[in-house]
């Protein structure tokens, strides 16, 4: 593979990325569901979404007491007639008559006239008659019709991630349903005669099928619907097989596997037999050089490597996002500055992409390097929370630079 050709990160990323948008502008209105509410958790809003109705509806007591109308309380000298009681979900008389006074319960709608509410513990009650203690200020202790949000106030952007805190805030805006992006599905075709599925027999020479799996879970984490294809073995025609399979019914192909230069790597040529056009044969950085973009059928196809890492690397810098355009989410990569707790070499002629763990102590954000940074290596994907990307040419760095990393904000654990 001639490094001189090789895409930088940023125009593989762009040619993914355009790819994605192609097949995004042909789903056109088919990529638009209605769900239930609750269905709707983590899916991605296909739309704006406008409240129906204020919040709260209607004026309500914010707290156990008696509704009155302030004027009335300074007149009586603080001594009103109590006209009845309302309990949360009662319908309480139209209209709060001049010197009385009623008994609301938390969560109870006020009559009209009602502009205060004032609290048990600050009132005297003598049979049908109370004597208030203490003066609220106006409007104490009353919830006003729409102090949340009004009817036609927009509750959620599109391309918004919805998570349990827009839930209720829907349902507060009178949505039963809302209107979600259809989740991609992406199929994951692996390959190679040397890997085998979870529970099957593992032959003296093979190894276990975790590249492929460890991307299905990141497509599923990202939001899209993986479907898992093979192992194949290292063999164009069968490849082309599955891959015309997984073309006809996915928005996405990604691919494990037989992407370098080696005898039996011939998945880009599998790609080719079905009158696939490639966009570009590798990526200038480490891990993760060996990859190819194509579209087939009007599918992007991805063309990762085989090593768990490596691949690992790839989808995070480069495929994540082709899910996010596919979903039309919103929500930027999140970017921190931190300091570094060990030094770096240089990275030379290819950008250097590094696992690293972020902490937080004495005030201070910390990246630590994980233990673990070769292609084939899990251990340290699985205790990184953050990227460090290294661009070519860059470095050393030493120990106490300032640096910035990506959180691996799905996918990743949190700062700790």
């Amino acid at each position: 593979m001639n490094e001189g050709r090789l895409a930088s990160v940023d125009l593989a990323r762009e040619i993914l990325l355009q790819a994605a948008s192609t097949r995004v502008d042909r789903l056109g209105e088919g990529k638009i569901e209605i769900v239930p509410l609750l269905d709707s958790l983590g899916r991605v809003a296909a739309q704006p979404i406008y409240a129906l109705e204020d919040s709260p509806p209607f004026d309500r007591a914010a707290v156990d007491g008696y509704a009155l109308r302030l004027q009335d309380m300074a007149d009586a000298g603080g001594r009103l007639a109590v006209a009845g009681e309302v309990a949360a979900g009662g319908v309480p008389p139209a209209q709060l008559v001049g010197g009385q006074a009623l008994q609301v319960a938390t969560g109870a709608p006020l009559p009209a006239g009602a502009d205060t509410v004032v609290r048990l513990e600050d009132v005297t009650r003598n049979g049908l008659a109370i004597q208030v203690k203490s003066s609220p200020p106006p409007g104490a202790n009353v919830a006003s019709r729409g102090e949340d949000f009004h009817r036609g106030d927009l509750l959620i952007e599109r391309g918004t991630t919805l998570r349990a805190k827009h839930i209720g805030l829907l349902v507060a805006g009178g949505h039963d349903r809302v209107p979600v992006v259809r989740r991609p599905t992406v199929a994951v075709v692996a390959t190679g005669a040397e890997v085998v599925n979870p529970g099957a027999p593992r032959g003296p020479a093979q190894v276990w099928n975790a590249t492929a799996y460890a991307i299905a879970a990141a497509v599923s984490e990202s939001g899209g619907i993986p479907v898992l294809y093979g192992p194949c073995p290292d063999a164009a025609d069968a490849i082309a097989v599955l891959l015309a399979q997984a073309l006809g019914t996915s928005d996405l192909v990604i691919t494990t596997g037989g992407v370098s230069v080696g005898e039996y790597d011939v998945t880009r040529q599998a790609v080719a037999t079905l009158g696939g056009q490639e966009l570009f044969w590798g990526v200038a950085m480490k891990p993760g050089t060996a990859m190819f973009g194509a579209v087939a059928d009007g599918v992007l196809v991805a063309g990762l490597s085989g090593y768990p890492a490596a691949a690992m690397t790839q989808f995070d810098t480069l495929i994540r996002p082709v899910l996010d355009r596919l979903l039309a989410r919103t929500a930027a990569p999140v970017r921190v500055r931190a300091t570094l707790a060990s030094p770096l070499p240089a990275a030379n002629g290819l950008a250097r992409v590094y696992r690293v763990r972020v902490t937080y102590r004495d005030g201070t954000l910390h990246v630590v390097p994980v233990k673990g940074q070769k292609a084939g290596v899990l251990a340290g994907v699985a205790a990184a929370n953050a990227l460090l990307m290294v661009g070519a040419g860059e470095g050393p760095m030493v120990t106490g630079q300032e640096v910035d990393v990506e959180l691996l904000g799905t996918g990743g654990d949190g700062i700790v």
